[in-house]
């Protein structure tokens, strides 16, 4: 259920969050949506370890009406996702380019 309802914040409509996004990487990020791509976009993503020691990165896009969310990246190829104050796992995988993606089910990722 989790993964439907990020899938659809992530791809229709999030309400920006604050956050701090100075110290952010501009970089291009996609959506998939199944088949179809959605031309790329900017996205900041930063990268900072919480107080667990924990990697986590911070993404904000401006994409329809933007998103902020947080991902932590799990060695197993599993990945938390906090966003709205909502927490779900899901998968992610490093593709051939390097490039992290998100996966959200029905086909659906978000790569950064």
């Amino acid at each position: 259920m989790f993964k439907s309802i990020l899938a659809s914040t992530l791809i229709a409509v999030a309400g920006l969050c604050t956050g701090d996004a100075a110290m952010a990487k501009a970089q291009n990020c996609w959506i998939y949506e199944g088949q179809r791509s959605v031309p790329a976009f900017r996205c900041d993503v930063s990268r900072r370890t919480n107080a667990n020691g924990h990697i986590v990165f911070d993404i904000r896009h401006n994409e329809r009406n933007g998103a902020f969310f947080s991902v932590i990246l799990w060695d197993d190829n599993t990945a938390e996702i906090f966003i709205d104050g909502e927490h779900g796992e899901t998968t992610w995988f490093t593709d051939s380019d390097g490039d992290t993606r998100l996966e959200l089910g029905d086909g659906d990722q978000f790569i950064f």
